[in-house]
């Protein structure tokens, strides 16, 4: 609740089938518009000055016509310090210990960060932790890039991530990477090791991505089975982030504007491979089976993203790639900062079975 401006995007979102995405769309834009309105009767011209550059506005916003709000409503907070908690682990007192009920399942989540994209970094953090726990997973929070010192972009980190917690944890039967933002929302539910068993023969599994124009596949989840031919993938992944490219992109070091990074390099894996896939499954994000399998879905809308100057147009994502009222995980993906907040905010209020309701209203 901004003053008498309250958001309930999980209202929208209840009908299994996504018959309100219009009106959660709609409601999510006026609601924008209307608080931005507010905020710029309000402040004085200086403030208001203030509040932009603050929020990462173009230094040229004069006027609310030609403005996005940014961090005056969601503010970026301090990212996280890392930590890894290990489930089954003894819990000592002053005389004596216990050992909480649940016990490792040999599976590590991870995931990690150097900024907050949304302004609910902890909040997300704490949903993984609670679905890791609560499953017998461990949870490796990691706090900045672990490629930063080679100057990659941070989208990399994911894949250096998994590679070290391979040589961290050699025990472990599989390692999955979550981005950081996406919001696990159905904690009845355990897709990963659904995924698993139903491509045993697979090494890396990611889904296919809402817009296969775009990209043949998504990396926001990355589920990677303990196993050689999966060391390999990684290693190559790696090594293909510096191979020279005849359009000259850089895959380590160019920006979003000019490739998709690892994505494009686990693509490229593929096409290489002279047997099949290679070990890699690409899933469905919803399949059309009885136990309703899905994964990675996508809630997202339309809009122009003023701060980077980019018309995020999503009219071409297939149905079955849109987040669903009670679906595994929601991913707030090719949004700006401002709707990314709306988004996860309106995930961790949507989140069943198992966890206490969130304050519904923003």
């Amino acid at each position: 609740m901004v003053g008498s401006l309250p958001f309930d995007g999980e209202a929208y979102l209840r009908s299994s089938h996504g018959e309100r995405r219009d009106g959660f769309q709609h409601h999510a834009e006026s609601w924008v518009r209307s608080l931005w309105k507010l905020i710029t009767r309000q402040l004085p011209a200086g403030l208001l000055h203030a509040v932009g550059a603050a929020s990462n506005a173009s230094s040229t916003c004069t006027n609310s016509s030609h403005c996005d709000l940014g961090s005056s409503m969601f503010a970026r907070l301090p990212v996280p310090q890392s930590f890894t908690r290990h489930p089954g682990a003894m819990v000592c007192g002053l005389w004596n210990c216990t050992v909480p009920e649940r016990r490792s399942n040999g599976m590590t989540i991870m995931s990690g960060g150097d900024r907050d994209p949304h302004g609910t970094q902890n909040r997300v953090i704490q949903n993984h932790r609670d679905f890791a726990e609560r499953r017998g997973y461990t949870y490796w929070w990691h706090q900045g890039s672990l490629v930063e010192e080679k100057g990659w972009q941070p989208y990399w980190s994911k894949i250096a991530q998994l590679r070290e917690s391979m040589r961290r944890r050699p025990q472990e039967k599989a390692y999955i990477w979550i981005d950081d933002d996406i919001v696990l929302t159905n904690f009845g539910e355990d897709m990963f090791e659904t995924a698993l068993e139903r491509y045993s023969n697979a090494s890396v599994l990611v889904t296919k991505d809402a817009w296969p124009g775009v990209s043949s596949l998504n990396t926001g989840i990355i589920i990677v089975r303990n196993d050689d031919r999966a060391a390999e993938i990684l290693d190559e992944l790696l090594l293909l982030a510096m191979e020279p490219r005849e359009d000259g992109v850089s895959l380590a070091h160019a920006s979003q504007t000019f490739c998709l990074h690892e994505q494009e390099a686990l693509a490229s894996v593929m096409k290489r491979s002279r047997c099949g896939t290679g070990g890699i499954a690409v899933l469905p994000q919803r399949a059309a089976t009885p136990d309703q399998f899905n994964l990675n879905t996508f809630l997202r809308w339309s809009h122009l993203d003023r701060d980077r100057g980019l018309d995020q147009q999503f009219v071409h994502d297939s149905r079955g790639s849109q987040w669903r009222h009670g679906d595994f995980a929601g991913h707030c993906t090719g949004l700006s900062y401002l709707r990314r907040g709306l988004c996860v905010r309106t995930l961790l209020s949507s989140v069943v079975d198992g966890v206490a309701e969130e304050d519904r209203t923003i």
